[in-house]
């Protein structure tokens, strides 16, 4: 039930790519009707799945040595076709004699979160290129009017480094 029902997708594949299970959830994540349908039309993960199939490589030359990869970030082609980003939690499996059976794991759509990083990071682009550029001073502070920071241009107009003003209140720097 845990496994039909979970809120991630969970999978069982071999060394070589080949999905043994996988759950509705991860069927779900990559656009197929259901597991079994995911498990006939993806033969090969790495060259099925993964945009940059050398991260799948990369996947599978770490699992042997480290039995446990969490948070293995990479893009991957749904069945339409459109790229998502996932994360993979996943273990190596062996057998009595330390033999490498199975790979079972868990995968996580982080599309959302990925696209709202990259938003972050263009606007924090976005402000530096005004902060560092801008003609006009500017400082910012905390709420007791501590300076957190000045901007080139401030530091000129009152004839002070950034140093000497950041970390103090405004009025202790004069």
């Amino acid at each position: 039930s845990i496994f039909e029902n979970a809120g991630e997708g969970i999978f069982l594949t071999t060394p070589e790519g080949k999905y043994l299970a996988a759950n509705p959830m991860l069927a779900r994540i990559y656009g197929y009707d259901d597991p079994d349908e995911l498990m006939d039309a993806v033969r090969i993960i790495s060259d099925q799945l993964y945009v940059d199939s050398e991260r799948r490589e990369e996947f599978r030359r770490r699992l042997p040595d480290e039995d446990l990869i969490l948070d293995f970030e990479s893009q991957v082609y749904r069945r339409d076709g459109s790229v998502i980003w996932i994360s993979e939690n996943a273990r190596a499996v062996r057998d009595e004699h330390g033999e490498l059976k199975y790979y079972e794991g868990a995968v996580e759509d982080i599309t959302k979160r990925r696209e709202q990083e990259d938003a972050l990071r263009y606007s924090e682009m976005r402000f530096r290129a005004i902060w560092d550029t801008t003609s006009d001073g500017m400082r910012l502070t905390n709420r007791s009017g501590v300076t957190l920071s000045v901007n080139k241009a401030f530091a000129r107009m009152v004839g002070k480094s950034p140093e000497e003003l950041e970390g103090r209140p405004f009025t202790e720097a004069f």
